[in-house]
């Protein structure tokens, strides 16, 4: 059979059926098998050996020193932001409590000011970063969130921004709307005023438009 490709792997680990959260026995581990991939699909998985015997592949790829296992799902992501609130962890340490940190200009509003002020290409280039760092431990398909601009305006445009991010790397990304992360500053505490405004036009205009 003609494919496109033939892998051969080290080693191969792919779960099997019950598969349970954290259940260790129940992936199967084999020794020196391969995958041989058509039209971007797995079409046989085996026994080196056997794949070579039965495909005729276009190109093989040499992945004997290595595992090779399904593509990792991170299902819940906050990684398209600005800023740098890494200083913030000596407060957490010294005991202080979210509020506080909040008191002193810290917390998610912190990265609402920074995430607001950047510009597009700021934002796309950081956060197209931390997905190769995802891509690079296994990560094929994540979820990423809005949530750091909270105004109607800012989270339409966190959205389009995961949209234009979809189309420059690799993984697989699904976006989710989180305007109601937290009260923005500039509703002064009225949380169900901010509430209506993310259920009667944010999320109406998102979900009218697909984003």
């Amino acid at each position: 059979m003609m494919v496109d490709y033939l892998f051969r792997c080290g080693r191969l680990i792919t779960p099997q059926a019950p598969c349970e959260l954290g259940a260790g026995a129940n992936l199967l581990t084999k020794e020196d098998w391969g995958l041989a991939v058509a039209g971007g699909r797995i079409v046989d998985v085996g026994e080196w050996s056997k794949l070579r015997g039965v495909h005729e592949p276009r190109g093989v790829i040499d992945f004997s020193d290595y595992s090779v296992f399904p593509g990792l799902v991170d299902p819940h992501t906050h990684l398209l932001y600005y800023g740098n609130r890494s200083d913030e962890l000596a407060w957490k340490l010294e005991g202080l409590s979210y509020t506080e940190i909040a008191a002193r200009g810290g917390g998610i509003m912190r990265t609402v000011r920074y995430t607001r002020s950047a510009a597009d290409d700021e934002l796309l280039a950081a956060s197209a970063k931390r997905v190769r760092g995802l891509l690079s431990s296994g990560v094929t398909t994540l979820e990423i969130k809005s949530g750091y601009g909270l105004s109607f305006d800012s989270e339409v445009r966190l959205l389009s921004l995961i949209n234009t991010l979809k189309e420059r790397v690799e993984a697989r990304v699904l976006s989710t709307l989180l305007s109601a992360h937290a009260v923005p500053e500039e509703y002064g505490g009225h949380v169900s005023d901010y509430i209506e405004q993310v259920v009667l036009r944010t999320v109406d205009y998102a979900s009218t438009t697909r984003l």
